[in-house]
């Protein structure tokens, strides 16, 4: 992993991506406390979207040698998290046991790697910061709660966040 910050990101910007990381997921750990898991949801969700952002900045030319560079006036902090996880799994930093597109069943995104995690992740994230997505596709569900949060506890805490990047 190359350590070098691209140059449309500066020190502080990917600083403050690795803090807003470990903040968003300790952050989703009170909500959950607390006994707010739609908002640990989305919380958690944004931290492992922060996550993945500084990682692709500090492996920023390794993402270039992959040709998987998106060039934009403020990449890689205007990457949507469906790219960012493309990304990271086509660069096997995200191990995924296969390729899991944004409209496959939520059970098939947990078919057991980390990458098909962190899409079961987004997926949930998504549900709750898009109504529409909620009421269009799970009509089942009442809510996110504390029956689903646990899938979320799989994934890095504070300690290894910091350490993706």
């Amino acid at each position: 992993m190359t350590e070098t910050i691209p140059d449309a990101v500066s020190e502080e910007q990917y600083r403050k991506l690795i803090d807003l990381a470990v903040e968003r997921i300790t952050d989703a750990e009170r909500c959950a406390k607390a006994g707010c898991f739609t908002a640990a949801c989305a919380v958690a969700g944004a931290g492992v979207e922060a996550a993945l952002m500084a990682h692709v900045c500090c492996s920023a030319a390794e993402v270039r040698a992959a040709g998987r560079w998106r060039d934009s006036k403020s990449a890689p902090l205007d990457w949507s998290f469906e790219y960012l996880i493309q990304v990271a799994v086509a660069l096997h930093w995200l191990p995924a046991s296969r390729t899991s597109i944004p409209d496959d069943e939520p059970v098939e995104k947990l078919a057991g790697e980390v990458g098909d995690a962190v899409r079961f992740v987004q997926y949930a994230r998504n549900l709750v910061v898009h109504p529409g997505k909620y009421v269009r596709e799970t009509p089942w569900l009442s809510a996110l709660g504390e029956n689903e949060y646990p899938l979320f506890t799989a994934l890095p805490g504070p300690s290894s966040t910091s350490s993706m990047a």
